[in-house]
């Protein structure tokens, strides 16, 4: 799948590698870095263990959503993982949120915990300044 929005897009192959490129000014593209990508370039996204810390193991892309500042990744592990601008809370991280340019930018995917731990996401979606993810329900 494919997903433009604003000034950077991002794609997942068949094997479920995520590639992005275009504007990087808030790590919306997760290349560990603030530099503009003029061709795609892989983003690895990786298993994450309860406390946020990163296993070093790949995670296939099943989905993924853009906002012009922020990027969404749905892994294989059901998981999301967000990266980019946080100035609202809009990647759902435990990141500095504030006022006009004084929130916290996210360089690499790092998985969204909190209430989503332990769901099975489904979907995503990224707006301006909000994320959005649908668990399934289970109904025994």
């Amino acid at each position: 799948g494919h997903k433009e929005r604003g000034y950077h897009s991002l794609a997942v192959t068949e094997d479920g590698t995520l590639y992005s490129w275009g504007l990087n000014n808030h790590g919306q593209l997760g290349h560990k870095e603030r530099a503009l990508s003029k061709v795609p370039a892989a983003v690895t996204v990786t298993l994450a263990t309860q406390d946020n810390k990163q296993t070093g193991r790949r995670l296939r892309v099943r989905s993924v959503a853009a906002s012009s500042w922020h990027s969404l990744a749905l892994a294989e592990n059901n998981a999301v993982y967000a990266f980019g601008r946080c100035l609202f809370g809009q990647l759902g991280l435990r990141c500095k949120v504030g006022d006009k340019d004084e929130g916290q930018d996210v360089f690499v995917p790092e998985r969204v915990m909190g209430a989503l731990e332990g769901k099975k996401v489904v979907a995503i979606a990224a707006g301006a300044s909000h994320s959005l993810a649908v668990v399934a329900v289970n109904r025994d």
